[in-house]
Parts: C-alpha cells; structure tokens; sequence
C-alpha cells in the first residue's frame, strides 16, 4: 500500500498467493482487502481518492464493500488496465472525492475493533444495498466475467496450435504495442541506454533470462504447467515428489560446466560497497517486520530453484544426520590457501578460530582441519572474551575462520543464527588489525539480513573470493567466502556499533529485524550479480545431492 500526502491519494494492490486454490481467491484476499479499505479510510483528506486492485466481485463480502466504497465516495470506477491480462480477474477500484472521517469516525472505530470477527458475517444485511446498485454491479461483473471467458476460450484454442505457425504473427502485433506504448507514454530512445536495457526488445520478448528462455514458460515447467498438477503434488508420496523435482530440476536447470578455481581471480569489493558505508545514519535502514519461518522468496536466487529446494527440505522425511559432514573435506582448500598466500610463505600467516558458540564442532571441521595443513599457526578463541586485553597471538597476518555452519544442526540454518552472527561478526571487527583476513563459512545467503552483514562486511576489505563445497557435499554443508586484507576504514567504529545494535536490537513478539542496508544497495550491478550466480549455483548443488540421498535411501532407480 502506497500513500502520497502531497496528492491526497492512496493506492493499495495488495494480494495473496492463491496458486493452489485458484478457485477461491476472492474470499482468500477479502480479509486483505477489507483491512487495506480500512487503512485507506483512515489516513484520506476530505475529497481525496483510493484505488483498490480487486478481483471478481462475486462474494457477499466484496459486494458490501463495493456498496460501503459508494456510500463515502462521490464516484467510483472499477477499471481493468490495458496492461493487465486479459485472462485473469483483476481489475481496479478507483473511488473519487472522500467525504472525509469525520463522517464516519464512529463507525471506522467499530469496525476497526471488529473487523477480524465479521470475516463470516456481512457488513450489510441484503435488504439494506438498493436494488438499483445490486443491478450495476451486476452488469460490472457480468461484463469483466465474459471478457475473461473470452480470452481463456481464445488461449484454449491457440494452446494445441504449435507456436511457430503464428510466432511471427504474434512477434509483429508485439513489437507494435511496445512502440505504441512508448510513444504515448513519452518514453524516448536513448543510445547509451539502448545499448545497456533495450527496452523496446524486452516488452516485445516478455523478458527472457540469458539463457533466451521465457521466464513465464519456465515458472510453469519448475511449479507445473496446470493447475491440475500442483492438486496432484498434494496427494503425492515422498518418492512420487523427489521423481517430481528431479524432473523439473532436469528440465529447468541442466548441469552446468563446473568452474575452474585456477581460472578464479580476487574479486575487488566495488566503490559503492564502500561509499554506501561512508554514509551516515545507518540506523534508519534497520527494518522490522514479521519473524521468518521459513525463506519463501528471495531476491537473490532464483524463484524457482528456491521453490523445488522448499518443497523437499522442508518434508518430515528429511532427516538432518543423513546430510551431515563426513570427517572429509568438500572444498579446494589447497586452492583456497593459494589465495590467500599470493606468493607468501604459510609460517607468516597465523589462523584464529572463532570458538564461542560450539567448541566440539570446531575440533571436527573438515575445512579447519585441511588448513591447518598448510598453516602450522592456528589458534582458538572466544572473541567474547578478548575485548580490551592482551593477547599472545601474532599482530600481522592474521586470519580469522568463522563457521557459522557447525552452529545449529538443521537445513535452514539462516533463519536461527542471526542475532548471533551479528554479535559475532562486531567482536571479530574489534579484534581485527590492518591486513587481517576472514574465512567465513555460510551455510546460504537467502535473506535481506545475512546478505547485509555480507556487505558491511566486504566494505572494510580490500577483495574476497567465495569456494563452494564439491557435487559430492552433503546439503547442509557450506560456501566459504575468503574476503582478504583488512583496511579499517574510518567508518569502521560505526559498523561495529550499528551490529551491536543489530545483535542487541529487542522486536516486539512475533517479530523480527528483517533488513539491516537497504535493499536497493544489497542489489546493486556487481555484488548482485555474483552473489545471485554463486546462490543459484550452490542451490542446485544442494537440491541434486538431496534428491541422490533420498533416492538412495528409497532404493529407487530411474
């Protein structure tokens, strides 16, 4: 919901996922809607306007509001736009010239008050809405419904008719609508920016990934292409489901060639990294909101990958012993020490493990164990415990290991260690000398959260590089980011004291901090891109090995 003072305008086009009960999206948004009514009514100027994205106007529910909506607006419109598609129900409520709170405040009261326990019952009895509306809205239903039943007749006819008999046919009539809509939204050609987004292409294409494939085709091959296939999925048996996503894995995500570590170079973290932190204020970008139970979405991996990787770790089946380490290791780590060394001798680099939250985890980490092949100085400590005292550990050259995957035992871990990590990660920076280097294992980064500690992080070093664990690791295992030489910049007492803030910070009950830099920074050109391919790529790694592991486990063959 979106509200703008200087034009006295509220607009509100929220809805809920109804993809698995299509049938009864209506009544599934009508709470929704009917709260967003309320907010609206509160907050509009006298003569002031609401818009309202709906869907059909079947349900009792909806029939009040739309007769409430007249009763304090002069006028009001329901209004589908051209850009919405034809085959679907939405459309727009657009209300004109509020008659203000005043006039209701009494009765807003009450129904804020009550508005949860009237979910069943209607605002108004039938006898009370005047016939005449009755019959306007009728034919304002009757109107959108045929609309509709045209054009999902018309889909259903194209639908059997192989694409390419009329793809250039269809290519023309886009490439058509996209000049127009360009022209008559004043939108003009601009050479340098053609060259970077080709606008007028991408309305004409749909949007295509880089692979040229038609996202719209390819959520229905990862979720399924009918509704009739996400009504069966429910029925399904566990090894019915893994066959499932296998096969959708198969088809939307072929095996990609691996990368080649000594083909890696040092990632350089970018300027605006660092000039992002620079600012001050840090506190306005903390967000709160409502607690994560589990990562539904995420802005950096792929939609659709995320939803095959939920759809199976989150089943009962899954048992967490049966995708622990083994005692061996899933990384490069000769490759990974090479980069850290750059030509330098190992007995000049000393390693510190972070050993506050699970000490016994720490003594039986494969990747701490293969370091300290290469590196004969390591050490051990609680960093809890170092604040303002002498230490015997070496000044220069040293490297802090983190692994926040032997923390808590679970495929999710993300979501549990939060407020810890941020506490961990503002001593470590207390700790931290000039040219000091961290290993920070995580075991996904998913969220606006641990992306955000990632960012601040980065922006007090020079470089970093991340290694991802074999196609043989376990699920539950980690991608290891190498972020190297430590420059304390002068922002850097305010980066500790903005995650003491974060790992300290109370949200009232059933909520949460969600986002700790704004997200327009955290999807930013260079460090988007790579953490998206690192994610999609890492994320398939886990959904193949835990398909291979329960198909083992089921003795099933295909």
């Amino acid at each position: 919901m979106s509200v703008y003072k200087e034009e006295n305008t509220i607009t509100a086009d929220g809805s809920i996922n109804c993809t698995e009960n299509p049938a009864e999206q209506e009544e599934t948004v009508s709470e929704l809607h009917f709260a967003e009514l309320l907010v609206a009514l509160h907050n509009l100027s006298p003569g002031a306007n609401f818009v309202l994205k709906k869907f059909t106007i079947f349900e009792c529910n909806t029939i009040c509001k739309m007769y409430f909506l007249n009763c304090v607006f002069k006028q009001v419109h329901v209004f589908k736009p051209f850009t919405s598609k034809a085959g679907n129900s939405e459309v727009y409520v657009i209300c004109l010239g509020y008659v203000g709170i005043e006039t209701l405040n009494a009765y807003l009261t009450r129904i804020s008050e009550t508005y949860r326990s009237m979910k069943s019952k209607a605002m108004f009895p039938l006898e009370a809405i005047p016939e005449s509306f009755m019959l306007q809205l009728q034919e304002c239903a009757s109107l959108f419904v045929e609309q509709q039943k045209k054009t999902i007749i018309e889909n259903l006819h194209l639908y059997p008719i192989p694409f390419v008999n009329y793809s250039l046919e269809l290519r023309e009539v886009q490439r058509v609508c996209a000049a127009e809509y360009l022209k008559r939204c004043h939108i003009y050609r601009n050479m340098t920016i053609d060259k970077l987004f080709p606008f007028e292409n991408q309305i004409v294409s749909n949007f295509h990934d880089k692979n040229n494939r038609n996202m719209r085709t390819f959520r229905f091959q990862a979720m399924g292409e009918v509704f009739a296939d996400l009504e069966k999925s429910k029925s399904m048996s566990w090894q019915d489901i893994i066959l499932d996503v296998e096969k959708r894995m198969n088809k939307c995500f072929p095996l990609e060639e691996k990368r080649h570590l000594e083909d890696e170079e040092w990632c350089f973290v970018p300027k605006d990294v660092t000039n992002k932190m620079r600012t001050k204020g840090y506190s306005k970008w903390l967000l709160v909101g409502k607690k994560i139970s589990f990562i539904q979405n995420s802005k950096f991996c792929n939609p659709m990958l995320l939803h095959l990787w939920n759809r199976i770790s989150y089943d009962p089946q899954v048992e967490f012993q049966n995708y622990m380490p083994a005692a061996c290791c899933y990384w490069d780590i000769n490759s990974l020490s090479s980069f850290i060394l750059e030509n330098c001798f190992p007995e000049d680099f000393c390693i510190i493990s972070e050993a506050q939250i699970n000490e016994e985890a720490s003594e039986n980490d494969p990747a701490l164990n293969k370091l300290k092949e290469t590196f004969k100085k390591v050490f051990s400590c609680n960093f809890s415990s170092l604040e303002g005292q002498e230490t015997d550990f070496p000044k220069q050259n040293r490297i802090i290991y983190i692994n926040c995957t032997s923390w808590i035992k679970s495929l999710h871990q993300e979501i549990f260690i939060k407020p810890c990590l941020a506490d961990i990660l503002s001593k470590v920076i207390k700790f931290m000398n000039l040219g000091d280097s961290i290993i920070i294992c995580f075991q996904s980064l998913l969220t606006r959260y641990t992306n955000g500690l990632l960012y601040m992080l980065l922006s007090l070093f020079e470089k970093f590089q991340c290694f991802l664990p074999n196609d043989i690791a376990p699920a539950s295992c980690g991608q290891i980011w190498v972020i190297k030489n430590f420059r304390h910049p002068e922002y850097t007492v305010r980066i500790v004291k903005y995650l003491e803030t974060i790992a300290q910070f109370k949200a009232p009950e059933s909520m949460e901090v969600l986002q700790v830099i704004p997200i327009s920074a955290l999807c930013g050109d260079y460090f988007y891109e790579h953490l998206l391919g690192l994610n999609n790529t890492y994320l398939q790694r886990k959904v193949r090995k835990l398909i291979s592991v329960e198909k083992n486990r089921l003795k099933v063959s295909v």
